[in-house]
């Protein structure tokens, strides 16, 4: 839904108008308590293409990065400024985000959490950037303790019945076992101290650690803020049937939410591939520059390559050529969600900042005779890649604020 009326209504729309998340008589709180300690609440979507991170600042204001999941070791700059540098636990230093793609950095590997978490240069790159964000919410270096709302792949949840007091069953989400380890054994708990040295040489000393780790299904994320207010209360009360599609980097998924005798069921479509596809077609036009992953996904994203005489080079036609290929196949895998009536659908994910992309689907849904805001809506692309890591940090508010959703 796009902000269509001049004052907010739910969390999303304070999120796409750039508003704090406060009205004339409460604001959302940039503190949470926690078996009795205070933390800082954040949310942390951990992407295929970017890590997504949000936080509120002492005004309520939503505070949010996107950084490009690449990681690259530092190198020892002989002219010139230097980059941004980071050591984790006097490990090794190395740059993140944009300036490891523009410097031929790898793309830090996808997959399950567990998989990812594995990876020592996946946790540290993950320090690295809670320490961007705090920055960027106005905090300063010193030591923190968080409660990391951490936004995992739809299909690490499961649906578990538990026997209550009365003899019934009731059916909760439960985190997969090789999941709940791996937040265990890499974040619950775990300290990291994060040297960051900036460009002129100035350094900073942060202390971070994850003092609560709460994992929520991704697109419950999208889900809450999208139909919740301040006060976590449903405003989309006509809407019983929904289908968010997310259109990631790495994957595709058709989330699908039903409101059914008094409760919310939630079932995932499975997945298929993301705008990753698009970028790996991108890169092919591109054979002399051999560019890896990390490096077509900001291309296809930022719409320029630096090419092999080393200049700045505009690719849009290149872009449009991708679309009028692979994106074609990719809209028509979606025909049977666009033409199937009953559901409301809501398109999501940094896929729709391709403006062709979103186009397009736009155009089929409406050859399937669907109205924008009535049958199907996108979300504001300015805010579409952090709707997950924002609105599982909205389900930890609500739910530690004594909220009920």
């Amino acid at each position: 839904m796009s902000l269509t009326t001049t004052r907010p209504v739910t969390v999303y729309d304070h999120l796409a108008a750039g508003l704090p998340l406060r009205n004339e008589s409460m604001q959302l709180p940039a503190q949470i308590q926690i078996n009795g300690e205070v933390l800082i609440p954040l949310g942390d979507d951990d992407g295929n293409g970017k890590k997504k991170l949000a936080l509120l600042n002492r005004s309520a204001e939503v505070i949010t990065v996107e950084i490009p999941a690449s990681y690259m070791e530092a190198k020892e700059i002989r002219m010139g400024k230097s980059l941004t540098t980071y050591q984790v636990n006097n490990g090794p230093l190395f740059w993140i985000g944009e300036d490891a793609v523009r410097s031929g950095g790898d793309a830090l590997p996808i997959g399950p959490t567990a998989q990812r978490l594995s990876d020592q240069r996946h946790r540290d790159f993950g320090a690295a950037c809670v320490v961007e964000i705090l920055r960027k919410g106005g905090f300063s270096s010193g030591t923190y303790r968080l409660a990391v709302a951490r936004a995992i792949p739809n299909e690490e949840i499961k649906a578990k019945k538990k026997e209550d007091d009365a003899g019934g069953a009731t059916e909760t989400l439960a985190v997969k076992k090789e999941t709940r380890t791996a937040l265990k054994e890499h974040l619950l708990g775990k300290t990291f101290s994060v040297v960051r040295t900036d460009e002129d040489g100035r350094e900073e000393q942060w202390t971070i650690t994850y003092a609560q780790v709460v994992p929520q299904a991704q697109s419950v994320g999208t889900f809450v803020a999208y139909t919740r207010d301040l006060y976590g209360r449903n405003q989309m009360g006509d809407i019983e049937a929904m289908r968010i599609n997310d259109i990631g980097g790495g994957d595709d998924q058709i989330i699908e939410v039903i409101h059914d005798r008094g409760n919310w069921r939630m079932t995932t479509k499975p997945r298929k591939e993301g705008t990753i596809g698009l970028a790996r077609a991108l890169a092919r036009q591109f054979p002399r520059l051999s560019l890896n992953d990390a490096q077509a996904q900001f291309a296809l994203e930022n719409r320029y390559i630096r090419n092999d005489a080393g200049r700045r080079q505009v690719i849009d036609l290149e872009i449009r050529r991708v679309m009028d290929s692979e994106g074609q196949d990719m809209v028509a895998q979606k025909l049977p969600l666009l033409q199937e009536p009953g559901f409301f659908l809501l398109f999501t994910g940094g896929g729709i900042r391709i403006p062709e992309l979103r186009a397009m689907i736009a155009e089929r849904a409406m050859v399937a005779g669907k109205e924008e805001e009535t049958h199907f809506a996108f979300v504001d692309p300015t805010v579409s890649g952090v709707m997950n890591a924002f609105g599982v940090l909205m389900l930890l508010i609500f739910a530690t604020s004594g909220r009920s959703i």
